[in-house]
């Protein structure tokens, strides 16, 4: 049976659902939904729980129960301030999402320190990319973020962040040999 709270992201507060494992393996799951909210994955985080999992849904603000206006390039910061939650009951905190959220997860590995890594279900690669492949997007996601800004693109661009990242790390003192 989940427990329900709020974790405070900046000036707002995100409804969270957490399934405990009764016998934990010192991971935990942040699973974070897509643009269209709902929450299609609770038996998969009620049997990640049962593998040993702290497994942690959140509503992104403006969704749900979540206080706040939605804002897409605020979700890894939120999904980071979930994991912290986590962090002082387990030692490593997975990413994970499903269409945006998935998008997301991968975004939030690469740019947040609190994770270890992701799972990501149907991620899309790039924003302008998901705009070209499916005409309504821009209508749906505006309706839900507002107008869509530079911010936006920046965060929802997870190819060109993990890029980013994998080129900092060949360019560190310690990968170059």
């Amino acid at each position: 049976m989940p427990i329900s709270f709020y974790v405070k992201s900046g000036d707002d507060f995100l409804n969270c659902m957490l399934w405990i494992p009764e016998k934990s393996r010192d991971e935990g799951l942040v699973f974070c939904h897509g643009w269209g909210g709902g929450t299609p994955y609770d038996d998969l985080l009620e049997t990640l729980a049962g593998r040993g999992f702290y497994t942690l849904r959140l509503e992104q603000r403006g969704y749900g129960n979540s206080t706040g206006r939605g804002d897409l390039s605020l979700w890894p910061v939120d999904m980071a301030a979930c994991a912290a939650t986590l962090l002082g009951v387990v030692s490593k905190v997975w990413a994970a999402g499903q269409s945006t959220g998935g998008t997301m997860a991968l975004v939030a590995a690469a740019t947040q320190d609190c994770f270890a890594g992701a799972v990501s279900i149907a991620p899309f690669c790039s924003l302008p990319r998901l705009l070209e492949d499916n005409r309504n997007a821009r209508s749906v996601l505006e309706g839900r973020f507002g107008p869509l800004q530079e911010k936006h693109f920046r965060t929802a661009n997870a190819l060109e962040i993990v890029d980013d990242l994998k080129k900092a790390r060949s360019d560190s003192p310690r990968h170059r040999r």
